[in-house]
């Protein structure tokens, strides 16, 4: 159950080559695993109080990885492609960080949120 866990933590690396490709800014890579840190302790932080009380399957904490990996990753790509591309048309980066908010930022929330709903839904 815990190598299901462990075989997604490892494509991270890999992963990572992937973005590079597609990114083309070694400096950014830095942020997807950052996000990928934060967001596994938020869901830690979440589910431990919740494990205290009610019995959790063990499929879950691999299950929750897979997703958490496959979702940062998955949205880290879209919001610094289109980083990257505001970039290369010359916007200064304070101006790039707004546009990439205002264009993509709430397209990832609510496509997080749903996600997260219907997963925990399903449980």
């Amino acid at each position: 159950e815990h190598v299901l866990m462990w075989a997604e933590l490892r494509m991270v690396p890999v992963t990572l080559v992937v973005l590079a490709f597609i990114i083309k800014e070694v400096r950014l890579l830095v942020l997807p695993p950052v996000a990928l840190a934060i967001t596994l302790l938020a869901v830690a932080t979440v589910l431990a109080p919740v494990a205290l009380l009610v019995p959790l399957s063990s499929d879950l904490p691999p299950s929750i990885v897979s997703v958490v990996i496959a979702l940062t990753m998955d949205y880290s790509l879209f919001m610094l492609a289109r980083f990257t591309e505001n970039r290369s048309m010359g916007l200064a980066i304070q101006r790039n960080v707004e546009v990439v908010l205002q264009h993509t930022g709430h397209t990832v929330t609510l496509s997080g949120l749903l996600i997260a709903m219907a997963y925990f839904g399903a449980l």
